[in-house]
């Protein structure tokens, strides 16, 4: 009872090390798109503010 237990323990161990490994890659890939999405929208919201700002300023 007690090698089968242990047994069970270890490969629960193996397969949850593994899934948190590729949890962590897909969220580092996750992250990195959301840094490309950001620095899109931060850049299509000053592309389309920019030309009324400076009608403003000038």
């Amino acid at each position: 009872m007690d090698r089968r237990f242990v047994g069970v323990e270890s490969t629960m161990d193996k397969r949850f090390s593994g899934l948190q490994s590729t949890v962590d890659v897909r969220f580092a890939q996750v992250s990195t798109e959301l840094r490309w999405l950001k620095w899109l929208v931060v850049t299509g919201i000053a592309a389309t503010v920019w030309p009324t700002l400076s009608r403003l300023v000038l």
